[in-house]
């Protein structure tokens, strides 16, 4: 797959955007509680159709 340069990967739950709110961005403590993963383009794609 072709990706543009500005294409962002990133992704993460509704709960886990309510923390990162409420901690006023990534840090520490949003962190921890989301427990993000860094998973190939691969992967993110099957994830992203799983969830939809």
């Amino acid at each position: 797959m072709e990706l543009e340069e500005d294409d962002d990967l990133q992704a993460w739950c509704d709960q886990c955007e309510l923390e990162r709110l409420r901690t006023d961005g990534w840090n520490d403590e949003s962190m921890e509680f989301a427990g993000i993963k860094l998973v190939c383009e691969d992967c993110y794609f099957e994830i992203k159709a799983f969830n939809l």
